[in-house]
């Protein structure tokens, strides 16, 4: 069987077992990450955050999106919507003209958008929403973007809705909802394979657990949130889980918690954090420098940062840095500045009940009016802070977290169980496919095998044919030879002589020794003279001698023979060597040869070369015209010897191999 074909054959059987593995998944993964899409010049511009301040941006993805909507290539224009909401959403950028444009896109489209760009749209709509302050808008668009999974996109988006809707009940009070969102989002994510927004999910339950004051709970999640963030390497998670580490070692008076401002700042200064993100963590540098009364560097930071706090839209780090502010302004022992600022947003909180935002102005009012000694004032915005406190604080919440977190828990093992059995179906499905194609393999193997088999006897037997058939013909040809020998020559020469017996007696004698010649020459050509009795060695020199007088040809010898085999089987090398020598003379247009007869320790081995122009053997044998190669083949095999013959543009090798017998 050819080494090819079956390195090919086992290279499919190779390829059969990898796909068989490749459907091994993790157990928690359903939807793998898809190759990143390749992005043109616009997209990779409107992908840059640095862009967004341009004044060619918006007019860049507008005309950019018209173009596609012209030629009806409404998923290619929600892509750029996508593309143009995900820099936004990444940069803590908040832009009114690019929600009516989602806006107005939505209501001309919806029907025709697939569901990976509408649950995307749906998620950013709503995410701006929440940044204006518009949580009932914030809620509506989120829920719609909750659509059934299909793919990876689908999934993702679906978790990044629950995570916003997580954050925004436990912003509004809305516990029950709040921790089911979290723990939901951490699953879709984990479905994905995201472990970035995973940490995201778990950090935003530990928040609930924050504000429910159960401190405990809540920091083991952090560190969990922490740990994953960690291993996906994700800027804005680490972050993330950084900042709900210092709220909470705030709100617990943790004794860590000064030292942690410290490692977050440092953290934050290694890292690519954006501004935002820095005015987050440095606000509560700012805190713990104006309660160690140095308000000199609490100062230069909150200079350093008052200009990014003027010109962000990100709600979270204005307040941050407003707290801060307050905690500075109170070290100082002078009121805030910016009161009637403060006192004029609480109606649009209470508005949104956005209770979590409420609290932190409530304080900042409260400390001023105690910084002012306005007592009366104080009270009332304690009680008022107290009661906004209440409406996120539950007590009944904290054995309420434990419990959907069991439920989900059970879910997810319940899920897990599921994927489990479709993987063990699948693998059985594989076994099965693994098992068809090896025996369907071993069938080709064995189908192949015999067919190759069958086509060598057959080959074998019309080799055979041929040869016994041109051994015949061959026969006939020597008889007619010889009897042409005998007619042209002997004959003749006979008459010759009867007519000449008249004649001068030496004439006689010269004419009866031509024809004494010719029997011997005739005879030689049957059968070797003497061969029985001087072996095989001395043969080959004569027939060497013979032909290379008779052809101007030359031929070496190289024979250390002592006659260890039979005369019958000497008498079988002589004529391979003849009939080797012949072909030479006739076909291979050499200009030298040789032969080697050695006798080695376990065989005998003849060799006959020549430098020649050569041929192709196997197809030489198989044309049926090669009856002095097939017949040096079976003389070969009659002595039990084997014989190989190999040629090139070099030349031709006849080898074969004698075992001695013992």
């Amino acid at each position: 069987m050819p080494r090819n074909y079956v390195q090919y054959l086992l290279f499919c059987f190779l390829v059969i077992a990898l796909s068989c593995q490749s459907g091994n998944k993790s157990q928690s993964v359903v939807y793998s990450k898809p190759p990143e899409e390749k992005s043109d010049t616009v997209e990779t511009y409107l992908k840059d955050g640095k862009k967004l301040a341009d004044k060619n941006y918006v007019k860049t993805y507008a005309v950019r999106i018209e173009k596609h909507i012209k030629k009806g290539e409404i998923d290619s224009a929600a892509r750029i919507l996508a593309i143009v909401g995900e820099t936004y959403y990444v940069n803590y950028e908040l832009n009114q003209e690019f929600i009516n444009t989602q806006l107005q896109f939505l209501k001309t489209y919806e029907k025709q958008i697939s569901v990976r760009y509408l649950s995307n749209l749906y998620f950013h709509i709503g995410s701006q929403y929440y940044e204006k302050g518009s949580t009932d808008s914030a809620i509506s668009f989120l829920n719609k973007g909750l659509v059934e999974p299909t793919d990876y996109y689908t999934t993702f988006y679906k978790g990044n809705c629950l995570y916003m809707l997580s954050i925004i009940y436990m912003n509004i009070g809305q516990h029950d909802k709040s921790i089911e969102a979290g723990l939901k989002a951490q699953r879709e994510f984990e479905m994905v394979g995201d472990t970035a927004r995973q940490a995201d999910a778990l950090d935003a339950v530990g928040g609930m657990l924050r504000v429910s004051r159960d401190y405990d709970e809540a920091l083991k999640l952090n560190s969990k949130a922490y740990k994953l963030a960690l291993l996906s390497k994700d800027t804005n998670s680490i972050i993330g889980t950084c900042l709900s580490r210092l709220s909470l070692y705030n709100e617990m008076k943790h004794p860590n918690f000064f030292a942690f401002v410290d490692s977050a700042v440092v953290f934050a200064n290694q890292l690519n954090v954006s501004k935002e993100n820095k005015i987050l963590i440095y606000s509560y540098k700012v805190s713990q420098l104006s309660q160690q009364k140095k308000l000199k560097e609490a100062q230069q930071i909150l200079s350093e940062y008052k200009d990014i706090y003027q010109r962000t839209t990100f709600l979270n780090a204005k307040e941050h840095y407003e707290l801060a502010l307050a905690d500075y302004e109170a070290a100082k022992g002078l009121g805030s500045p910016n009161i009637k600022q403060y006192e004029s947003l609480i109606p649009e909180i209470k508005k949104n009940k956005d209770f979590v935002r409420l609290c932190i102005y409530y304080q900042i009012l409260k400390d001023d009016a105690v910084q002012k000694k306005n007592y009366e004032r104080a009270y009332e915005y304690q009680s008022l802070l107290e009661t906004a406190s209440d409406s996120i604080t539950n007590i009944k919440m904290r054995t309420k977290v434990k419990e959907l977190d069991r439920k989900y828990q059970v879910e997810k093992k319940e899920q897990q169980i599921i994927l489990q059995q479709q993987e063990i179906t699948q693998k059985n499905t594989y076994i099965a496919l693994l098992v068809a194609s090896l025996s369907g393999l071993l069938l080709a193997v064995f189908a192949y095998y015999s067919w190759q088999r069958q086509k060598l006897l057959r080959q074998e037997k019309t080799n055979s044919m041929n040869f016994t058939k041109q051994l015949l013909e061959n026969t006939e040809d020597e008889r007619k030879r010889i009897a042409s020998d005998l007619h042209d020559s002997i004959s003749h020469e006979l008459l010759n002589l009867k007519s000449i017996f008249s004649q001068d007696l030496s004439v006689v004698n010269k004419k009866i020794d031509t024809i004494i010649n010719d029997i011997r020459g005739i005879s030689r050509n049957l059968h070797p003279v003497m061969f029985d009795k001087i072996g095989l060695v001395p043969n080959v020199e004569q027939l060497v001698e013979r032909i290379q007088n008779q052809n101007n040809f030359f031929i070496s010898t190289d024979m250390l023979y002592t006659g260890v085999l039979t005369s019958a089987d000497e008498l079988q090398i002589y004529r391979i060597i003849q009939e080797a020598l012949t072909n030479i003379i006739k076909y291979a247009k050499a200009h030298a040869a040789k032969i080697t007869v050695l006798e080695e320790k376990d065989k005998i081995l003849i060799e006959i070369r020549d430098n020649g122009k050569g041929f192709d053997v196997k197809q030489a044998l198989n044309s049926g015209k090669a009856f002095g190669l097939h017949n040096i083949i079976e003389r070969s095999r009659v002595i039990g010897g084997e014989a190989n013959i190999s040629s090139s543009l070099e030349g031709t090798i006849i080898t074969i191999n004698i075992p001695r017998k013992l």
